[in-house]
């Protein structure tokens, strides 16, 4: 009976969840979709297509990754482009913009996004971020080692005063 109240799923998983639930909060759509990897290059193919680079000179998945890899340090494209050093920071930033354009004209999050918007929803709810707090008494992380930034928001924020975290 007790085990039927414990939450165990990967951090995407719990994130869906959560993101479905309170979907509203963040403007987002409750069905929305999750993009595969194909998805995401084609949105990335996308955004280049529309600032008119070639691929040649940006390929969708060097462009992917450099948009995960802002995601996972918690860097908008708006943040990324104030901080722009040169035409290529510039054109990152720009495609980064189109790109989440394109996810959110197709009603779609990317793995990413999963772990992003978690984050934004526990820092500026903090009614749904006391709930969560509530209901999460104790966390326990496996591979915790693995955890990226985004993640380790997650459980900071839900683990609140109480810091319970066994990892």
């Amino acid at each position: 009976k007790r085990a039927k109240e414990l939450t165990v799923g990967t951090f995407h998983a719990f994130c869906v969840r959560a993101l479905r639930k309170h979907a509203a909060a963040l403007g987002i759509p409750r069905g929305f979709t999750i993009c595969d990897q194909s998805d995401q290059i084609s949105a990335a193919k996308g955004a280049l297509r529309e600032l008119h680079v070639p691929e040649a000179r940006l390929h969708p998945r060097a462009l992917h990754s450099r948009i995960s890899l802002l995601k996972n340090q918690l860097v908008t494209p708006d943040a990324f482009l104030d901080r722009a050093v040169d035409d290529e920071d510039q054109l990152i930033g720009r495609a980064y913009q189109k790109y989440e354009d394109h996810l959110r004209r197709a009603r779609a999050l990317d793995f990413d996004d999963l772990l992003v918007r978690m984050v934004t929803l526990l820092r500026e709810h903090p009614a749904i971020r006391a709930g969560f707090e509530s209901r999460f008494q104790y966390l326990m992380v496996d591979e915790f080692q693995d955890t990226n930034q985004p993640q380790f928001e997650v459980i900071k924020r839900i683990a609140g005063e109480r810091r319970n975290v066994c990892v």
